[in-house]
This record gives structure tokens, C-alpha cells and sequence, in this order.
């Protein structure tokens, strides 16, 4: 069997990872992440300690505290210490965790760090799997807890519990015990206390064997985003920072999810999207994504968060940002361009205001005699929903004269009794 050591090791050399990075080793005081903070002090050369106290276990948490920080001291290791009161009505492991890797995010961007140490085991894969299981999770769930993610690298994800505990004892490593953890009182601490130990009596290679399982199912979930990567290429296509994609009924709504989670969809949402028609506009949101339809695509983009932007323009004044615009007097023009709008300069009080439309803007488009809705426009230019939201409309006393690239509005446009015209350029980036 592999050394716990040269199973450390070679983790770095399987996923390409200079031992001579800058390093943040996560720390908590117990022996996990102690042996993992030995392991690293003695293979790694650039390493600093980051050690937060929760103050939810009283003298105990100062004691890891001490612990952590006497270790540091006495191998001269950078140690970076944060203390949280979390509040306990809420759920006390899931904000220790937010806390935890906010810290770690912060303490690599301040000291110019490579990546996260964290001491995740086999163990800890092994209850992650069952943990996930046991609520119905899917393929992704059930590959346990990655081993690389972003900047968070766990290289111990291969060593046993036994192994970091045979590892401590030899070479007498000082750790703190968590009383918590032998408690039953939070599932993790049941499957770990109460479940998994009679299953790795029954079967002595118990740990090692649903270990190749996890691994076999990470193979399985390569080669299944490998398929659904090409079926779905078929009918995709990038446009700015976002997709097209055009409808296709021979793709699953299940093949369509396993795409779409990537973006932040849950099932329920994408199931309802590819089973049901929607009308032209309608849009579904993830925390950081929007998907719409349009009439022969769907159209895929981060949500835009940019605030409500406005610009005055003066007399003769030309514009780079937030929209390119070049603005002179000029005489009646012989020809018209959809992104050149003509104003008669008389009709215009400046400075104008430059801004995107908004829900119930309307305009006297050129050449009629009523009135009509900015979106009803752009429903009939067959604009979508996506590029609607990139449409400026530019005003004078807070009515809008062009909807830039579209639209001039009636009442300001040049005539036979026009004296002098106003010329304004949409010169596209």
C-alpha cells in the first residue's frame, strides 16, 4: 500500500500542480487538517496557515486555536487567524462553511496565493456519497467531493482516515479533538459514528472499494458531459458572451438538463422549458443566468446587473461611451441610413438624455400619425430578447426622438421648412 506521503505527492504530480506553489493550508486544529499541514510543511516550500475560530465550542475552540497557531510558530509559518460568531438559528454548517471559504478566497487574493489546501479524505468522499444518496442526488452528487475546484485543491482525497491517524501517532503530532463530532446529532456525524462502521466490519475493504466506485462514477460522468457536449454542439452556437441555440425535439429534456445545470437550472425548471410551447419572450432565470425564447432559437446569457445608465448630450457633443455617437449640424440630407437619425434642430432642446429604453416607452414612429410602444416595435423588427435589452433610445425634454437604429420620431424630423439639421451617428462598435 502507498505511503500516505507518496499518495500526497503524487497528487500533485497526477494534476500537474508545482510543489513549488504558493500555498494556503485550511486548518482547523484536528488531525486531518494537521497531518495535512505536516504533509504539506514538508513537501511544499511556499505555505501559509489559515485558522478560523467559530467560538462554538469554548475552551476547545481556543485550545485548536493555540494549537494551530503553536505549530505555525514553531516552523515559522505564516498564520492567518479570523474569529466568527455565528449565529446560531441559522445552519451552523453551512454558514461555517460560507465563512471558511470567504476567508480562504480573501487570504489568497491580499497575499498573491496559488491555491487552498483543504484535508478532505476518503472518508469524507465516502460519506458524501451516501449523503447524496440518500437524497436522491444524481450522477454529480454521487462523484463525492472534487478534488480540484478552482483555487481549492485536496490532495488527500485517496488516504484513509486510518492513514492519517497511523501518520499522527508515529510521529507524535499534537491535534485537538472535536467532542461535537461524537455526537449522532447531524447526519454526516450519524453515517460516520453509527452506519458506516458496521458496513466496514461486515466488509473489511468496505472504504477502499465504494472509493472505486466514486472513481468509476466520475469516469462515467466524464464520458456522459463528453456525449452531451457533442449532441449539443450540434445546435449551438456562441454570440457575445452568451449562446444560440436552436430548438431541436430530438434532444432529451434530460440531455437539455444535464447542459443547463451547468448554468445554474434546476430540473423542475428545465423539464418545464422543454416539454411545454412558450410564447416568443418568456425567460426563466438562474441566480446568474437567463434563458428565453425567441421564435427559432433560445437565447442564453448572464443576467445583466448594470445599473440604469444616463447620459446628457450637448450641442455638437460626440459620445465613445456609453454608446458611440457622433453628433454635428449639418445640411439636409440626401440619403437616409438606419443608424444616422436627422433632426430638425429647432424642434430639439438640449442637452438630450441617452439611455436604454425602459417597459412602456413609446414613440410617434416616422410616418404615422399615433403612437406605438417601443417593445411592439422591436416585436416587429423580430429583435430578441436577448439583443432588447443593448436597444438606446435618445430624448429631448423627456421625449424620445430616436429609438437609435430603428426609429425617428415624427415630430422632429426634417422637412422642406427645415432651416438647420441636427445629425446624430450611431457608429457601431
Amino acid at each position: 500500500m502507498d505511503s500516505i506521503e507518496n499518495k500526497y505527492l503524487a497528487f500533485f504530480k497526477r494534476n500537474d500542480i508545482s510543489l513549488d506553489a504558493k500555498f494556503l493550508i485550511g486548518v482547523s486544529g484536528g488531525v486531518d487538517s494537521m497531518v495535512c499541514l505536516d504533509l504539506a510543511r514538508k513537501h511544499t516550500k511556499n505555505i501559509s496557515v489559515a485558522h478560523i475560530n467559530y467560538k462554538l465550542r469554548g475552551k476547545e475552540s481556543d485550545r485548536d486555536e493555540q494549537i494551530t497557531k503553536e505549530y505555525c510558530l514553531k516552523w515559522n509559518i505564516p498564520f492567518y487567524l479570523q474569529v466568527s460568531r455565528i449565529d446560531k438559528s441559522k445552519n451552523l454548517q453551512l454558514e461555517a462553511r460560507n465563512i471558511r471559504y470567504t476567508f480562504y478566497e480573501e487570504m489568497l487574493k491580499e497575499n498573491g496565493l496559488d491555491f487552498t489546501i483543504t484535508a478532505h479524505h476518503l472518508n469524507d468522499n465516502v460519506e458524501t456519497f451516501f449523503l447524496n444518496a440518500s437524497r436522491g442526488s444524481g450522477i454529480n452528487g454521487l462523484t463525492g467531493i472534487p478534488s480540484i475546484r478552482k483555487q481549492i485543491i485536496r490532495p488527500l482525497t485517496n488516504v484513509s482516515k486510518t492513514q492519517i491517524m497511523d501518520y499522527s501517532a508515529k510521529i507524535q503530532l499534537k491535534f485537538g479533538e472535536d467532542s461535537s463530532n461524537k455526537t449522532s446529532d447531524y447526519n454526516r456525524n450519524f453515517l460516520r459514528n453509527k452506519v458506516l462502521p458496521l458496513l466496514n466490519d461486515q466488509f473489511p475493504t468496505f472504504f477502499d472499494k465504494i472509493s472505486d466506485t466514486i472513481l468509476n462514477l466520475k469516469s462515467d460522468k466524464t464520458l456522459l458531459n463528453e456525449l452531451i457536449d457533442k449532441e449539443i454542439n450540434k445546435v449551438i452556437d456562441t454570440k457575445g458572451n452568451g449562446y444560440l441555440i436552436k430548438k431541436h425535439n430530438d434532444i432529451s429534456a434530460h440531455t437539455w438538463f444535464h447542459f443547463l445545470k451547468e448554468f445554474g437550472f434546476n430540473y423542475k425548471q428545465v423539464i418545464n422549458w422543454v416539454e411545454n410551447e412558450h410564447q416568443s419572450g418568456k425567460t426563466i432565470f438562474s441566480e446568474h443566468y437567463e434563458l428565453s425564447n425567441d421564435r427559432t432559437h433560445w437565447t442564453l446569457y448572464p443576467i445583466d446587473k448594470e445599473k440604469h445608465i444616463e447620459v446628457k448630450l450637448k450641442l455638437n457633443e460626440s459620445i465613445i461611451n456609453p454608446i458611440n455617437l457622433t453628433c454635428e449640424i449639418t445640411s439636409l440630407p440626401s440619403s437616409f441610413d438606419k443608424n444616422i437619425g436627422y433632426f430638425d434642430i429647432e424642434q430639439l432642446q438640449f442637452p438630450l438624455t441617452v439611455s436604454k429604453w425602459k417597459k412602456g416607452d413609446k414613440i410617434q414612429p416616422l410616418g404615422m400619425k399615433g403612437i406605438k410602444k417601443i417593445s411592439d416595435i422591436l416585436i416587429d423588427k423580430k429583435v430578441s430578447s436577448h439583443e432588447k435589452k443593448d436597444i438606446w433610445v435618445i430624448k429631448s425634454n423627456d421625449i424620445i426622438i430616436w429609438l437609435v437604429g430603428f426609429v425617428v420620431n415624427e415630430n422632429y424630423k426634417v422637412t422642406e421648412k427645415t432651416n438647420r439639421c441636427y445629425k446624430i451617428k450611431f457608429n457601431l462598435r
